[in-house]
């Protein structure tokens, strides 16, 4: 059985819908990898939160095969029923197949340190490596569809924006994805106003620019409050060790008057539209940057995996290591937050942690049944979480 299975559906979905226009800004691949366990679960959220009517945004999905046909038929029909012409490509990942196999032992082979067999034995069976094997098989097929599209409009099309999503994620809001477009973002004076009001000294702080990029993908920057809310535990695995970063600091600090601080924003907005970055939720859980990062930089940890050692690192192999370490070793920033119910719901979830149960009227049956629908206090104290269940 060939390794890349493409849905004959997918085929003629291609043939039935024309590309959209190039002269529609920006174009957002989403790389759509993962097990599907609670994919019917979470399908509509991403549809709704992420996705949304953005025509420019396409996904490109690499998901774990299902043991049976006719769950495979039920998932592939629901993609396509509820992302539509929004999906531009599909594949079926066999854990088993030979050569995603032999890729695998070959990487395990080449660790530049040693990790011991228990170390070896939970790369091999666990999800760290094929998760980034999925986003390489996945970008693959991003770069062939532009190709495709180059060729359809005679015309050189490129993505502007790769943003890799599990697909148990869950969002409590809005995934912005146009933050970075200098149109979409808020004025320097809006910029100064919000960081002022969290922070006075906020140009000598890297923290807190930290935090104030990591809520640009919220509404209004919703996220900024809870990343700086002691009870929501806010956390982060940055590393801003770039000269795009440091910089930022060393020609503009310290400020002494608001020509100085706005001179700062002005810098700061261009980093952020150049995005020298990866921008990371809870270390890889959600992690996107430019499409030339992505291309040039990213992709290869598919069929890399391993390789980016870091001795300061004891746990330099695991999946959330390798994709700071790649970031590293390529001069990229990581921009990483997250909040404490969002890492609870990888380790501890509880399904009352993020839902209610509301009763509701059933007009077939005289009993009432019950639905689960998302806390509406949930979005103050988590942007996203894993469904588990």
């Amino acid at each position: 059985m060939e390794f890349i299975q493409r849905c004959e559906k997918y085929n003629q979905q291609l043939e039935k819908y024309k590309p959209y226009p190039l002269n529609h800004t920006p174009f957002t691949a989403i790389i759509y990898t993962g097990e599907i366990r609670t994919i019917k679960k979470c399908i509509h959220n991403f549809k709704q939160m992420v996705v949304g009517n953005h025509e420019n945004t396409h996904v490109h999905a690499v998901l774990q095969e299902p043991p049976d046909k006719e769950t495979k038929k039920e998932i592939t029909q629901l993609l396509f029923d509820v992302l539509g012409i929004h999906l531009k490509s599909l594949i079926w990942f066999d854990k088993q197949d030979t050569t995603w196999i032999k890729t695998r032992d070959d990487l395990l082979t080449r660790l530049p340190m040693p990790v011991g067999d228990r170390w070896l034995d939970y790369l091999k069976s666990s999800g760290s490596m094929i998760e980034y094997y999925q986003m390489y098989l996945a970008s693959r097929n991003m770069e062939d569809y532009e190709a495709l599209l180059s060729i359809n409009n005679e015309k050189v099309f490129r993505y502007h924006y790769a943003v890799r999503m599990r697909c148990d994620v869950m969002f409590t809001e809005p995934f912005r994805l146009d933050f970075w477009q200098e149109n979409s973002m808020i004025t320097t004076n809006e910029m100064h106003n919000i960081l002022y009001r969290l922070n006075p000294d906020y140009t000598r702080s890297p923290d807190t620019i930290i935090k104030y990029i990591s809520s640009l993908i919220t509404p209004h920057c919703r996220r900024l409050d809870a990343l700086f809310s002691p009870t929501c535990k806010p956390m982060s695995e940055s590393v801003t060790n770039s000269t795009a970063f440091t910089s930022l600091f060393s020609s503009h600090s310290p400020c002494s008057s608001y020509e100085d601080n706005y001179a700062f924003l002005d810098a700061l907005r261009k980093y952020i539209m150049t995005m020298p970055f990866v921008y990371t939720l809870r270390c890889n859980v959600v992690y996107f940057t430019s499409r030339n990062n992505w291309i040039t930089k990213l992709m290869r940890l598919g069929i890399s995996y391993g390789q980016y050692y870091n001795p300061s690192n004891s746990h330099w192999f695991n999946a959330e290591s390798q994709l700071r370490n790649i970031c590293e070793s390529s001069g990229l920033d990581v921009i990483d937050s997250y909040l404490d119910l969002e890492c609870k719901s990888l380790y501890e979830y509880r399904d009352e942690n993020y839902f209610d149960w509301i009763p509701v009227d059933d007009s077939e049956k005289t009993t009432q049944i019950q639905i689960q629908v998302m806390k509406p206090e949930l979005k103050n104290q988590c942007f996203f979480f894993i469904r588990r269940s």
